[in-house]
């Protein structure tokens, strides 16, 4: 769940449900107390001045993000904070060909490309752990042979609080934007971030 208050500050929690419906947001300026469930089910409670926020953005257990807004405010969708800027790798490379991209271009993670369609993401970690630990040669193995996470990613349509919300679920940092399949773009953590007021 995300607050975000009309002086630019806002508040995140990990919630896992909240109990305002559409609709239900009270408007008298006293305090109103809310609650939101925490991973564990706790309910805590939380005071909110309406009339002091722009936003709040709820993500309920299993379902995609909604917005519920009381002032005129969206979040920002993923294309306007990406970047396309980006340096891919064939998955038909070599991983002294990946590890050399990455040192070369000073990149960190690389989208492993078939054509114009993303079908994973390889790191240096996973350059080690699948070669350098087992012993194989780098020039003879390819990306197509190294072991990689399923690969996690987004609609460009899609706003910042969808990707916060799978980085948050993934444990990752940035996500592969994709439009109709191909690549779009890359949205990092810091990106997001760039979004946002100072927090509360």
């Amino acid at each position: 769940m995300y607050i975000r208050f009309l002086d630019g500050t806002s508040l995140r929690f990990r919630a896992h449900e909240f109990n305002v419906n559409v609709g239900q947001l009270p408007t008298e300026e006293k305090p109103k107390r809310f609650y939101y469930k925490d991973a564990d089910g706790r309910e805590t409670p939380i005071y909110l001045r309406l009339d002091h926020v722009a936003a709040i953005v709820v993500t309920p257990a299993g379902s995609n993000t909604r917005s519920i807004t009381r002032k005129a405010e969206r979040m920002p969708p993923v294309q306007e904070l990406m970047s396309s800027n980006v340096t891919t790798i064939e998955s038909s490379a070599s991983v002294v060909e990946a590890a050399k991209t990455m040192i070369d271009e000073g990149r960190g993670p690389l989208p492993v490309m078939d054509g114009n369609r993303p079908v994973a993401m390889v790191t240096d970690r996973d350059l080690i752990a699948y070669v350098v630990a087992q012993g194989l040669d780098p020039n003879q193995v390819t990306l197509e042979d190294v072991q990689m996470s399923p690969l996690i990613t987004i609609d460009s349509d899609q706003d910042a609080e969808e990707a916060r919300r799978l980085m948050d679920e993934h444990g990752l940092n940035r996500l592969v934007v994709v439009d109709d399949g191909e690549l779009a773009g890359i949205v990092s953590e810091a990106d997001l971030h760039s979004d946002e007021g100072p927090a509360a």
